[in-house]
């Protein structure tokens, strides 16, 4: 190996400038026998570049050292650092609290508007009524009827002959007066109507007559068959009963009954 001949400067901020190191390019390896490469011409050259920079950088090395003798020693600067441990605090536990909405507000209600009282009407006074004065006559209290039954006798044989005298005292006391009509009727022994007849006229008799001031008829058993007027048949020994009605021209009634027994043997 050849040795090269290096001027070195002194100054540091030329030997970067002045000597630089071109690079070449590799030399191709070329395989020989055995295990031994054979290194190629540009391969050593690139060993010799690689050894010249590091002497280069050895010398740069020394300088730095001249410089950094030469300067004086400061003085030293002592810090204490006081290190105290903080206490430990415990985290303090909040607890998740979830919001809460707003409650909505409650409408105030309005007021009602107050009616204006109204007025009270004037009440004209109720005029007190005078009593009428009637000058008509007082009504008169009607007298009840008269009305008899004749005879009043309980048994009886083949005749009959019933009567009755009837008048009304406001319209007179005689036999008639005031008297509209007056109806006999004759019910069985079983309450069945065996017999019925209405008198207009005084006398008021149950068999007919008395007109014209004559007497009332007499009903005979024997001479009818044993039969009542209107065909219905006697029974002897039988309970029968007679019922009156009396009619004033007033409108006034009067009733009257009379239970007999029909014994035709006696």
């Amino acid at each position: 190996m050849r040795a090269r001949r290096v001027q070195v400067d002194s100054n540091p901020l030329r030997v970067g400038r002045q000597y630089a190191v071109r690079r070449r390019q590799p030399a191709a390896i070329v395989p020989t026998t055995g295990c031994r490469l054979d290194p190629a011409p540009n391969v050593r050259q690139v060993i010799l570049d690689m050894g010249v920079m590091m002497l280069v950088g050895l010398a740069l090395g020394a300088c730095s050292l001249d410089s950094f003798a030469n300067q004086p020693t400061p003085a030293p600067i002592v810090v204490t650092v006081l290190v105290t441990a903080a206490p430990t605090a415990e985290a303090p536990t909040v607890a998740a609290v979830a919001p809460t909405e707003p409650a909505a507000p409650t409408p105030t209600p309005e007021a009602a508007p107050t009616a204006a009282p109204s007025a009270t009407p004037d009440v004209a006074p109720t005029p007190t009524l005078e009593p009428l004065i009637s000058n008509a006559p007082p009504t008169p209290t009607l007298e009840p009827l008269i009305s008899n039954t004749i005879p009043t006798d309980t048994i009886y044989g083949d005749e009959l002959a019933f009567q009755v005298l009837a008048n009304d005292p406001a319209a007179g006391p005689n036999n008639g007066d005031g008297i509209a009509s007056v109806t006999f009727q004759v019910y069985g022994p079983g309450g069945e109507l065996v017999y019925e007849r209405t008198e207009r006229n005084a006398l008021y008799c149950a068999f007919g007559g008395g007109d014209n001031g004559q007497d009332c008829n007499v009903w005979r058993f024997s001479e009818h068959g044993n039969q009542w007027p209107g065909g219905a048949a006697l029974e002897d020994g039988a309970s029968y009963r007679l019922a009156t009605t009396t009619r004033s021209q007033s409108g006034q009634i009067a009733t009257q009954e009379l239970e007999f027994t029909i014994q035709l043997g006696q």
